[in-house]
């Protein structure tokens, strides 16, 4: 008897495991395919949801949190690394979940961590037109050479700079120019402005805004937040 018990609750705790194991699967598959959809991706991001117990999520159509990874973010010629995001409160009905077929996420909020390597930075702006390298440099900046000309002279010129976001940009601006030699106000004044430029912030997913700026030594990483995020619309 007790044995008959036994061997009917394992079978009720496998089905239940599949259950809960392949709703898991489904919903992650769900979600990455509507995140890649809505930010026109390339690359299927990768989704995890977490949690012990899946069926609640699903019945209840809201994910605590998901994280989420894309590589290979691209915008016209720039782009990021790596983006790692964790998505807290995901509203998916179950009827879309059933369905396959979701037409909008809801997110309560939002954390984003996006790697921009000094390496796709400096091809970005080649492919601007722009004569400049950017480097890791002291702490809290980067550091940017460029061979430029001044009254007709050439010149080898670095530069400290800081970052910061500006209206939908990351601005970089030279703190302390070096040119191996003296200049006057004006030079300083004029090589300070070739050495400054902008790189859009664009291609972050999720519509999320920047709460930080951290050049390392082989990367800039950007740290972001959002609340209230939408992961997909209705597709036109």
């Amino acid at each position: 008897m007790v044995a008959s018990v036994l061997a009917v609750l394992l079978t009720y705790a496998l089905v239940g495991w599949g259950l809960d194991w392949a709703s898991r699967i489904g919903a992650q598959s769900l979600i990455a395919r509507s995140i890649q959809r809505a930010e026109h991706l390339a690359i299927r991001p990768q989704v995890e949801v977490r949690g012990w117990f899946f069926v609640p999520h699903v019945v209840t159509g809201r994910y605590s949190e998901v994280d989420v990874r894309v590589q290979d973010v691209r915008d016209g010629p720039l782009r990021l690394a790596d983006v790692r995001a964790q998505l807290y409160g995901v509203h998916v009905p179950l009827h879309d979940v059933v369905a396959r077929d979701v037409t909008a996420v809801p997110v309560d909020r939002t954390h984003e961590t996006v790697t921009l390597t000094y390496a796709d930075m400096n091809a970005y702006l080649r492919a601007e037109g722009e004569q400049l390298t950017v480097s890791p440099g002291p702490p809290g900046q980067v550091k940017i050479t460029a061979h430029t000309t001044l009254v007709g002279h050439a010149l080898s010129v670095s530069a400290d700079a800081v970052i910061s976001e500006v209206a939908g940009h990351l601005k970089i601006t030279p703190t302390r120019l070096a040119t191996g030699g003296p200049l006057d106000d004006a030079s300083r004044v004029l090589l300070g402005r070739r050495l400054a430029f902008d790189v859009p912030t664009a291609p972050l997913p999720f519509g999320q805004r920047i709460t930080s700026i951290t050049p390392g030594a082989d990367s800039i990483v950007i740290e972001a937040a959002g609340q209230h995020i939408v992961l997909a619309r209705p597709e036109s």
